[in-house]
């Protein structure tokens, strides 16, 4: 930049768009303001866009936003959206939040949407959390929007939870979308739900949602569902929509579905739907249906749906539609549908051994 305005300063304008890009360098950004501050402050606005991607900066914010308001402090107005962008930093939140409640605190209100964002703040929210309670506790009321967004915070989910009910216990209730917030989370999952199963367990009924979506959990799902199956097995059935979420598990789905066999398999049937869903999962598609012919054949029949699942994944659809016709294969017609849908998706070689397999 130092280079541009010495050689070509007069065909530059420093713009709106300029002065937000510097708010938002996250390695040098300080530095870009203080030049645009220095070289051309007579060109230069700071709007409301411009505070709040120095808030929202994850690298350079703080420094970032001490220089505005050393420099430009007259020009700016700290909005609820840039207070919600500050408890949403997920690397610089706790210090940004510090610097505008220091400097500002006669501008700032603690909406329901800024603690939200600290809720959901998958780094530095637990801190930020514990700085509003303590310097803005009086303006703060723990909605059920916020107790989700703990729930469901991926990185800082059991920290947040903890401080919540240490701190708001009598103005928190677990609602169902809580739990299922919480049977979603897939980086922090087992231990939140733990946390509220031996906090809150008198106020918690685990849904057929609630065990849907730690079928459905990608990264936590095996562990969510193994605990509430220990701990809650007596409140919990294992729908269709459960066995089919798990089919789907594009990461965790083989591990959910061995444990709801080993565990409940007595509950389960093995619809065409699941088969579907097995056949058509991207990743995690052919073990799936492996354990799934293994564990419950006598329960499968491969229809035409079935073959045109596979045929459509483009991910694992070579290797579940070869595991079809190994193990499955005189169940199998290629009808023109499947044909069709792996000339639009699929490589040549797997349109050459369904040709070869049908012909034989």
């Amino acid at each position: 930049m130092a280079l541009l305005l010495d050689r070509c300063g007069d065909q530059i304008a420093i713009t709106d768009e300029v002065v937000e890009a510097a708010a938002r360098n996250v390695g040098n950004g300080e530095a870009v303001m203080a030049l645009l501050l220095d070289r051309c402050g007579d060109q230069i606005a700071i709007t409301d866009e411009v505070v709040e991607a120095a808030a929202r900066n994850v690298g350079n914010g703080e420094a970032v936003m001490a220089l505005l308001l050393d420099r430009c402090g007259d020009q700016i107005t700290i909005t609820d959206e840039v207070v919600q962008a500050a408890a949403g930093n997920w690397f610089n939140g706790e210090a940004m939040m510090v610097l505008l409640l220091d400097r500002c605190g006669d501008q700032i209100t603690i909406t329901d949407e800024v603690v939200e964002a600290a809720a959901r703040n998958v780094g530095d929210g637990e801190a930020v959390m514990a700085l509003l309670l303590v310097r803005c506790g009086d303006q703060i009321t723990i909605t059920d929007e916020v107790v989700k967004a703990a729930a469901g915070n991926e990185g800082n989910g059991e920290a947040m939870m903890a401080l919540l009910l240490d701190r708001c216990g009598d103005q928190i209730t677990i609602t169902d979308e809580v739990v299922e917030a919480a049977a979603r989370n897939v980086g922090d999952g087992e231990a939140v739900m733990a946390l509220l199963l031996d906090r809150c367990g008198d106020q918690i009924t685990i849904t057929d949602e609630v065990v849907e979506a730690a079928a459905r959990n990608v990264g936590d799902g095996e562990a969510v569902m193994a605990l509430l199956l220990d701990r809650c097995g007596d409140q919990i059935t294992i729908t269709d929509e459960v066995v089919e979420a798990a089919a789907r598990n594009v990461v965790d789905g083989e591990a959910v579905m061995a444990l709801l066999l080993d565990r409940c398999g007595d509950q389960i049937t093995i619809t065409d739907e699941v088969v579907q869903a097995a056949a058509g999962n991207e990743e995690n598609g052919e073990a799936v249906m492996a354990l799934l012919l293994d564990r419950c054949g006598d329960q499968i029949t491969i229809t035409d749906e079935v073959v045109q699942a596979a045929a459509g994944n483009e991910e694992n659809g070579e290797a579940v539609m070869a595991l079809l016709l190994d193990r499955c294969g005189d169940q199998i017609t290629i009808t023109h549908d499947v044909v069709s849908t792996i000339g639009g998706a699929f490589r040549e070689r797997l349109t050459r051994q369904l040709l070869d397999r049908s012909i034989d």
